[in-house]
């Protein structure tokens, strides 16, 4: 029995655009291809292919977006690397405090 490997979101795109070449490639213009319950295009399938892998790519370009905004905003507040703030807080006055009035 095979082994399948794990399915990620990089993999899905990478064998979309290998399928897109693939259909391309061996697919003539007017033929109809049948499969999933219908008869699709080819034009239909890589364009369908095309839009999963816009969108991913979408997706990442987003993120990599929001993290340098979030590294940015962090730094201009003079945050440390571990997440605290690098301000001197005050020290606080009570009962279990070392300063006694």
């Amino acid at each position: 029995m095979a082994t399948k490997k794990k399915e990620t979101k990089a993999t899905v795109v990478t064998s979309a655009t290998q399928l897109i070449a693939g259909v391309t490639k061996r697919f003539a213009t007017g033929t109809q291809v049948s499969f999933a319950g219908g008869s699709y295009t080819p034009a239909q399938i890589t364009s369908k292919l095309q839009s999963l892998v816009t969108l991913r790519t979408d997706v990442d370009t987003a993120k990599a977006s929001t993290k340098a905004r979030r590294t940015g905003a962090r730094d201009a507040e003079g945050r440390r690397e571990d997440g605290r703030s690098g301000r001197l807080r005050a020290p606080t006055v009570g009962k279990d405090s070392h300063f006694f009035w």
